[in-house]
C-alpha cells in the first residue's frame, strides 16, 4: 500500500509463520487481518501511518489488509476467498 490509495490486499505465504509488517510510506490507517491455513482469523491489528513494527501474535498463512473500519471480523471467524 506504499504510495497508493486505500484498497484491499491479500498476501499468501507458502506456510504458516509469524509475520512482521511495516507501514512506511502508507499515509492512512488500515486493518490487518491475520488468518491461519484454515482461513480462520487468528489476530487483528490496526496499522497506523508510518508505524515501524506490526507483528502477528500467532502464525498465519494469509494476511488481508483493508481500510480501517470496513469490517466487523472477529478472531475465530472464517473468511472465504
Amino acid at each position: 500500500l506504499m504510495f497508493s490509495k486505500p484498497q484491499n490486499l491479500v498476501f499468501i505465504f507458502p506456510s504458516e509463520r509469524r509475520v512482521m509488517l511495516h507501514m512506511f510510506f502508507v499515509f492512512f490507517a488500515i486493518e490487518i487481518i491475520f488468518l491461519n491455513s484454515k482461513k480462520r482469523v487468528v489476530d487483528i491489528k490496526t496499522g497506523k501511518p508510518f508505524q515501524a513494527h506490526i507483528e502477528s501474535e500467532k502464525p498465519c498463512r494469509y494476511i488481508i489488509e483493508i481500510p480501517l473500519g470496513k469490517t466487523e471480523v472477529q478472531i475465530g471467524d472464517k473468511i472465504e476467498f
